[in-house]
């Protein structure tokens, strides 16, 4: 295998243009790695160099005035440099893309927009063609099989399969309407269904048999009772002459937790469930109740087929996500408070401490690999990238402004593109003011959210003007952690936000053709996985128009991070301004001091050490 060791040694990285030399000596710097020679853990193909070095190095671009434009220079620079090692090595030459996915993907961005005007496919859909185009190139759409999806999904990483997945999906729906295309549309698309065959189909609760779902549903319903309920339930049992020692022993055995959002605990145990069925399936089995499958064996199986599918490499390694031991946990609770199984929840507890290598890694109670990989950019970006990730409402609404101008000649999905960026000005202002969930930031309100029949006030507005600038209140009801999140937006921050308010919100809402409704951010969406009792009226975004509308002004900044991690760039950024003072970063994020030091305080020791070495010699040393 020829490694990015030895493409840098070759003649044609030594020979190549300054410019492209100066950024191939880059590359160990871009990926982290202490010395040259570690290059040759990478493999010198153009797919790792999409996948690992093209988006990495944001701290190394950090400095530039354009990070995103050096970022892609230097990438095109050492792209082209690869191509020509790699075709003085022998390697076949990268084939051009087929025409089949340029003649779907032009049909489909004709018709695609919002369903609720009448277009016939949401937006993004023809970006999923041109993704498959440039992953199978020379590979005609029409020549498609199933086996052939497969197999490039699993030389995926686990991050990216998803986004693929959909794109065959959409393949799909396509062909089933066939009958409903222009002629040379449909010739284009493949003979058979792209549908994984086997056991490389994850197995969804639909997929479950009726009378599996049916018993699981049952248990699901009986969990649900609250603690209220259980309490009338046993004092019924006690006047009915039932021994009040017995009936006290029951209710705590089936005491559980009161869960504060229904739906989302119900998601989250049908997940369990069609993981222990997978299981079933490997052993060959039929289940049909709860109890089929919340068993040792069963669970020991669902552990064997996730391990073959991190080998397989179509999920991330087990010790570097929280999922076995959410699973395994899920499962013990199923059996000790559902089944009321004592013996196998026990059996099921002694699995999981056979597993703790898998269960207690390093990503459980601290941060998750991606943040780990962003808090290592910030602290090796330093300044200049506090600077930009500090000033990015600015950034991003230079670039909005740039792009009015051009208004008039503009079409329709740039118009929209352009204000949802303006959007994302805001919303990077309101998220540097003090970071927040991305719920909370989707549903903040202008107007009090009213009953759209009886127009009753169900909630108070969150967002008012205070003198020149905002005050943002978000109830304790809304909050996860149920902890009343109140803060102010000024100067700088408020003349972005008063911006969207006043001019773009208003053009946003003419240019997509919607109702106004009581949210800063309007759309035709209804809020969902809200915690029971709190009702929310529909007219908000999207969860995943606010991630590309975030995702977009992230670009601008030069810097890959979601909106909720946002909350990991101020506890940095705050940290490097004020050592070891892990009380004001939990206050900013409405965390506790301890889960704050345990996540952001391995680097600060070092800080507070050099800035305490510093005092003392100041003070003493001369």
């Amino acid at each position: 295998m020829l490694t990015l060791l030895d493409f840098v040694e070759s003649a044609e990285a030594q020979d190549a243009p300054y410019k492209t030399r100066l950024e191939i000596a880059k590359l160990p710097k871009r990926l982290r790695l202490d010395e040259i020679e570690d290059l040759v853990d990478y493999a010198a193909d153009l797919r790792t160099f999409g996948e690992q070095i093209a988006p990495s190095g944001e701290a190394v671009f950090a400095k530039a005035r354009d990070p995103r434009k050096a970022k892609e220079q230097a990438n095109s620079r050492i792209r082209t440099a690869l191509k020509a090692y790699l075709a003085a090595q022998g390697d076949a030459p990268t084939p051009e893309v087929h025409p089949d996915y340029a003649q779907v993907q032009a049909w489909v961005r004709n018709n695609e927009g919002f369903i609720q005007r009448g277009d016939r496919y949401p937006n993004g859909r023809s970006a999923a063609i041109a993704s498959l185009g440039a992953r199978f190139r020379g590979t005609a759409l029409r020549d498609l099989t199933a086996k052939d999806a497969g197999a490039m999904l699993g030389e995926l990483p686990s991050g990216k399969r998803r986004s693929y997945r959909n794109a065959l999906a959409f393949i799909d729906t396509l062909r089933a309407t066939a009958a409903s295309l222009p002629p040379e549309i449909a010739a284009c698309l493949p003979m058979e269904s792209l549908k994984m065959p086997g056991s490389d189909r994850p197995v969804r609760w639909p997929d479950l048999p009726a009378e599996l779902r049916a018993s699981a549903e049952a248990v699901f319903d009986q969990l649900l009772q609250h603690t209220s309920l259980q309490a009338q339930s046993a004092l019924d049992r006690i006047r009915a002459g039932e021994d009040p020692e017995v009936v006290k022993a029951d209710v705590n055995a089936q005491r559980a937790k009161d869960v504060s959002n229904s739906a989302k605990w119900r998601e989250s145990q049908r997940g369990h469930v069609s993981w222990l069925y997978r299981g079933a399936l490997r052993l060959g089995r039929k289940a049909k109740s709860l109890e089929d499958v919340v068993t040792l064996d069963v669970a020991e199986a669902a552990i064997a087929d996730l391990q073959e599918q991190v080998r397989a490499g179509r999920v991330r390694a087990l010790d570097e996500t929280c999922t076995l031991k959410t699973r395994l946990g899920g499962v013990i609770y199923l059996a000790a408070k559902g089944l009321r199984d004592p013996q196998g929840a026990a059996a099921l507890e002694v699995l999981r401490s056979s597993r703790k290598a898998e269960i207690r890694n390093p990503y459980i109670k601290g941060l998750s690999k991606s943040a780990d990989a962003l808090v290592d950019t910030l602290h090796d970006g330093g300044d200049a990238i506090y600077r930009r990730i500090v000033t990015a409402p600015e950034l991003i609404e230079a670039e909005v402004r740039a792009q009015l101008a051009q208004w008039s000649t503009m079409p329709l999905n740039r118009r929209l593109e352009t204000l949802k960026l303006g959007a994302s000005a805001a919303i990077w202002a309101l998220q540097l003011c003090r970071p927040r969930r991305r719920a909370n930031v989707m549903y903040e309100r202008l107007r009090a959210a009213r009953d759209p029949v009886t127009r009753k006030q169900l909630h108070s507005r969150t967002l008012s003007e205070e003198g020149e600038g905002y005050v943002s209140l978000t109830p304790k009801s809304e909050v996860k952690n149920l902890r009343q999140l109140e803060f102010a937006v000024r100067a700088q921050d408020a003349r972005v936000l008063r911006w969207w308010i006043e001019e773009l919100r208003p053009l946003y809402l003419e240019t997509r053709d919607i109702a106004d409704s009581c949210y800063l951010f309007p759309g035709s969406a209804t809020p969902r996985n809200l915690r029971d009792g709190l009702v929310l009226p529909p007219g908000c975004v999207s969860a995943a128009w606010f991630s590309e509308a975030w995702t977009a002004g992230a670009k601008i900044v030069g810097l890959t991070l979601t909106s909720h991690q946002a909350r990991h760039t101020t506890a940095v950024i705050w940290l490097a301004r004020h050592p070891g003072d892990f009380a004001g970063a939990a206050a900013i994020l409405g965390s506790s001091e301890d889960i704050v030091r345990r996540k952001y305080g391995a680097d600060d020791s070092a800080s507070v050490a050099d800035q305490a070495r510093a005092d003392a010699y100041r003070i003493y040393g001369t």
